[in-house]
């Protein structure tokens, strides 16, 4: 039996995908640059997640927000979080997907899940700040904000 090779899929010069050749340290699936970049990707997309789960909390509270009735200083704090949660979101789903894309072929069914998860609140995030910049555009009409 041949030695294991590194887990990495590769895209060659003319655009093919294989796998590393090279052979990885034992007890480990990457060689060492796709295990470094597998700890960079991975730090990156959980880093991303663990900011957004610490907005998670106020950013639900706000959900309940009659955004329509807030004025323009309520507006900016609303919108602050709003922007920073979805900014966190869009990296983690990103990261994630990139992280997927790079170093597996098949996916695990709870990473999977959990990016569903992710993708779900992104979509209403989205929603909440299309809502909230609706606003904003009011009060500017108005002459009472931006």
């Amino acid at each position: 039996m041949g030695k294991s090779r590194c887990w990495a899929p590769v895209t060659t010069k003319d655009g093919w995908q294989r796998q590393c050749r090279k052979v990885p340290p034992a007890g480990t699936h990457y060689c060492e640059e796709h295990h470094q970049l597998y700890v960079k990707k991975t730090d990156t997309y959980k880093k991303a997640t663990l900011e957004m789960e610490a907005l998670d909390e106020a950013f639900v509270r706000l959900g309940d927000t009659y955004v329509e009735g807030l004025g323009q200083e309520d507006l900016v704090h609303v919108a602050e979080i709003s922007r920073a949660y979805l900014d966190c979101l869009e990296r983690a789903v990103r990261g994630r997907e990139e992280h997927h894309r790079r170093f597996f072929t098949q996916v695990d069914s709870a990473h999977l899940e959990y990016l569903e998860v992710l993708k779900y609140r992104l979509e209403n995030a989205f929603a909440f700040l299309y809502r909230i910049e609706s606003r904003e555009m009011e009060l500017s009409d108005k002459g009472l904000g931006w």
